[in-house]
């Protein structure tokens, strides 16, 4: 309002004025290096034709902060002025109009003196438009004074004339409201007060020598910021800080309330002497405002590493998030995206991505009262709007509130947050603490929120270890109010509480585990200097999770109801693991470390970059798998494995077993075999009208001494047989179940055995389990069809898995670690796979909206039954269908990914690991 009226005034002021309107230096230049705040737009009439268009701006006209300041005498008065030039200058008061004083560039500055504020307003004159206005056809600039002379003389409003310095100054009184005007070249400049005038027309006419575009540093904050924004504005906190009383009177005028935020402000920002801030305002959508902030003269954290890495450090789980606005930027530039948009997958990202606030509505809610009262964002229904102004009170408060937490939020994103648990393994219960590192503008925004909601909602501070916490309260704000003081006591232990810490915010669950954490801070050598190294040895990447297992095993040791858990974990140590988005989404990769003892290493050291399985695996295995392992190595962990008190019962079982065998499972078996094994999952396709297929499966032994393997196998089969044979003449009811036909050896015309394991077809089994040897391996298939297949395979008639270019993919993305285990997924064929059991699962599917008929009125009718149990099976029919359609679109839904390898090996005391997913490119590419 100020402004407005500082630009009408300029009417009176120009019949008065030498000047020709000669362009003037930029506003910054001549604005006194005293003030403490500065703000700047550029080509305004853009932005403003695209705000008043919003449904930000229909809700600000609507809300109770706008009818506050409207309502303000001062405001009044300023108004009043405008109104009364506007009336006696024959300019009309439209937005069109407005636009030539306020369109082009606009400054407004703040002055503080001991305990008042004053207010300045710099704004480039569209000269030409308002000689247009005034002289129709007129070029010559120098007529537009004498032109308004006449006018500016029917004004009513009070005014008086003065002179400093060649420029002319012009008061302006109405009521309560005085303003002073000077126009200096094609610039209009306005204050309330006329010191503060003067030093700008001196800063005008020296060159700007005390301007605040000379002070080193507003140039160094504003050069920090981006180059674009709407509008960027300058604070001076430090003098803020000195001029509190200023501030505070200033701010008392608007509300009690916002008076005491501001002063809980300048407390929160006590180590930072100044900053620069930018904004964005895509559209004109106040809601949707994007703003920056930086500060040149901010002390950098004291704290070699940041708090977020020196939180909890013996947390037993913790996550941390690096640079996620990078993975998301990743997600929304690729064609995977596009190809997800239809399925349930893609739709959830994109609502996280599109929407935060449904991800954060929780949390804004215990921050920001009110917030509840808003059921939708739907801000294209406008209906009742209008109509109805009251119902929209309190909508863009509170909206504008929340964006702002939406923006801190989002800020964390360019950084660094982590989440750490601590557990206490006698009752399960946990602490739970979550630290972030904003950005600088983010951190702002988070301590502007924070100061508004204490006193105002569910928000209130208290102090640990000489820091200010603040608290949630478990209620809303009239809790004090309930009388129930004893029921608020015993919850203010379990309030969740947040505090600025170093260059970090933290939220812990209680009071009691923020004491915790800030101990630990304080502490300064309790940076765990185990879980940074980890972590930073998978950089880089966007998330990061960290156990520390040995810990875990200890104290689950020292607790005698958990102690044999922790028993079987013992040797295994620190756990950390790393995921990473490429650029355009084209493949999430990841790694993992397990510190192990060196006695659990069970790799094989015969190293096999190709795995010999490999030639042997069918081309249409959907997933296989291949190991390195030393068997002999693995059979001896066994007993740590299931305990000593298990093993001592196990042991004798498996000597006995190998003695029926004839082979010494420890001493003959074992050594018998290689270091390969491996296994594969094969497609089968549905015949019609039979059962669903069975994925072909089969799993591989590498045996280097195949006479003593043969024998196991056959000693193996002959116990078998024999215990079904016993099986068969124990007396088990009346009723004996048929004999199966058990074993069917049968020799091929290679020479090469198969072993055929056929039950009878009264059993209802679908298969016959087959094994036999190929080369070096024994194979063990889930049927005969299948190890007809590899016998194929490995005979060069054939193709194996490695003519698939999607295994040829997936190994390069791996590379070939030495003696690892390896793992991939051809992720087509196997929602291939997926798809051939649509039916059956399409009837476990919820069908919708599918009605099922009423049981008759006569249930002992039996044409009525009949009839009934017809509509039953029909309705039925069509839920399976329905059920078949909903699984048949899952699957298609997944179909971007192209696959999945994972890959691990041991390497001195730590298991390593990697993995890939792979993405399609998109149909076309």
């Amino acid at each position: 309002m100020i402004a407005l009226a500082a630009g009408i005034g300029a009417a009176v002021l120009f019949a008065r004025m030498k000047s020709r309107f000669a362009p003037a230096a930029p506003n910054r230049e001549l604005v006194p290096d005293t003030v403490c705040w500065y703000a700047e737009s550029t080509d305004v009439t853009s932005s403003w034709n695209a705000l008043v268009t919003s449904q930000s701006w229909k809700d600000m006209l609507a809300s109770a902060t706008f009818a506050r300041i409207s309502g303000d005498q001062g405001v009044k008065d300023a108004v009043a002025i405008f109104e009364d030039v506007a009336a006696k200058a024959g300019l009309q008061l439209t937005a069109e109009n407005a636009m030539k004083v306020f369109g082009r560039d606009v400054a407004v500055a703040l002055d503080l003196g001991a305990e008042s504020a004053s207010v300045l307003v710099l704004t480039k004159l569209d000269v030409d438009a308002l000689l247009a206005d005034f002289l129709p056809g007129e070029t010559d600039k120098s007529k537009l004074a004498a032109a308004v002379r006449d006018r500016a003389a029917r004004c009513t409003t009070a005014m008086q004339s003065s002179l400093h310095r060649d420029v002319e100054l012009l008061q302006a009184t109405r009521g309560s409201v005085t303003f002073h005007f000077a126009v200096l070249g094609d610039t209009l400049a306005a204050s309330d007060d006329r010191s503060l005038l003067v030093r700008v027309a001196d800063a005008h006419l020296d060159g700007g020598s005390s301007s605040l575009a000379k002070s080193a540093k507003f140039t160094a904050d504003m050069a920090a910021l981006p180059a674009k924004g709407v509008v960027r504005e300058w604070c001076d906190l430090a003098k803020m800080r000195s001029k509190r009383a200023a501030v505070e009177k200033l701010a008392k005028r608007a509300d009690e309330r916002i008076a005491a935020a501001a002063g809980r402000y300048l407390d929160a920002t006590s180590t930072i002497p100044s900053y620069a801030r930018s904004v964005d305002i895509p559209g004109g959508d106040l809601y949707a405002i994007v703003p920056h902030a930086a500060s040149a003269s901010a002390p950098a954290p004291a704290a070699p590493v940041s708090f977020v890495e020196r939180m909890m450090p013996e947390a037993h789980a913790y996550v941390s998030l690096r640079d996620a606005g990078e993975a998301a930027a990743a997600w929304r530039d690729s064609p995977l995206r596009g190809r997800l948009a239809a399925g349930p997958v893609g739709r959830q990202i994109d609502a996280f991505l599109d929407d935060p606030r449904g991800w954060t509505r929780g949390i804004e809610r215990r921050f920001l009262p009110g917030l509840g009262d808003i059921e939708s964002d739907d801000e294209g229904d406008d209906e009742g709007d209008d109509e109805s102004g009251a119902q929209d009170v309190g909508r863009f408060e509170i909206r504008m509130l929340a964006r702002m937490m939406e923006a801190a939020l989002a800020s964390v994103y360019s950084t660094e947050a982590a989440l750490a648990v601590r557990f206490d393994v006698s009752d399960l219960s946990a602490q739970v603490a979550a630290g972030a590192r904003p950005d600088f503008g983010g951190r702002l925004l988070m301590q502007a929120v924070l100061a508004a909601g204490v006193g105002g909602g569910r928000l209130t501070t208290t102090e640990v270890l000489g820091r200010v916490v603040y608290a949630v309260r478990p209620g809303g704000a009239d809790d004090d109010d309930t009388g129930d003081e004893d029921e608020t006591e015993a919850a203010a232990g379990a309030e969740p509480v947040l505090a600025f810490v170093g260059d970090a915010v933290v939220m812990c669950d209680s009071a009691p585990t923020m004491t915790r954490v800030l101990s630990d801070f304080d502490a300064k050598d309790a940076a765990p200097a185990r879980r940074t190294a980890e972590l930073r040895a998978l950089e880089p990447f966007h998330m990061a999770m960290y156990v520390p297992m040995g810990d875990i095993v200890a104290e689950l040791r020292e607790n005698e109801d958990v102690g044999a858990f922790g028993a079987a974990l013992d040797g295994y140590g620190d756990f950390a693991m790393s995921w990473h988005v490429a650029p355009t989404m084209a493949s999430l990769d990841g790694r993992w470390v397990m510190r192990v003892k060196p006695e659990l290493n069970v790799d094989a050291a015969d190293p096999r970059p190709v795995p010999r399985i490999w030639s042997m695996i069918p081309e249409g295995a959907f997933l296989h798998g291949v190991a390195n392992v030393d068997m002999v190595k693995q059979y001896a962990l066994m007993e740590s494995a299931f305990g000593e008190d298990v093993w001592r019962e196990m042991e004798p079982a498996l000597r006995d077993f190998g003695r029926e065998v004839g082979v010494d499972l420890e001493t003959q078996l074992l050594p018998a075999l290689g270091p390969e094994i491996g296994m594969a999952l094969l497609r089968a396709k549905r015949v019609p009208q039979q059962q669903p297929p069975v994925p072909g499966v089969a799993i591989w032994f590498e045996a280097r001494q195949q006479a003593v393997v043969r024998k196991f196998v056959d000693g193996a089969l002959r116990v078998a047989e024999q215990a079904f044979a016993e099986s068969q003449d124990a007396p088990r009811s009346r009723r004996r179940p048929p004999t199966p036909k058990l074993l069917d050896r049968r020799s091929e015309a290679d020479g090469t055995e198969t072993v055929t394991l056929a039950l009878a077809a009264e059993e209802g089994m679908p298969f016959t389990p087959a094994l036999g040897f190929v080369g070096d391996h024994l194979v063990i298939c889930l049927d005969v069809g299948t190890l007809d297949r590899i016998r194929a395979v490995a005979a060069g008639s054939a193709p194996s898995v490695t003519a698939s270019p999607s295994h040829a993919r997936l190994v390069a993305a791996l590379g070939a670690p030495p003696r690892s285990a390896r793992t991939h997924i051809d992720w087509s064929l196997m929602m291939d796979q997926l798809a051939e059991y649509a039916d059956e699962i399409g009837q476990a599917l919820p069908a919708g909206a599918i009605e099922y008929p009423d049981l008759p009125d006569d249930p002992s009718d039996p044409e009525a039954m009949r009839k009934w149990q017809e509509a039953i099976a029909a309705k039925q029919q069509e839920a399976a269908k329905k059920g078949a359609s909903t699984w048949n679109d899952i699957v298609e839904s997944m179909r971007p990914i192209d696959g999945i390898a994972v890959a691990n090996w041991m390497d001195g005391g730590a298991q390593h690991g990697k993995f890939a997913i792979r993405f399609a490119d998109a149909p076309g590419k």
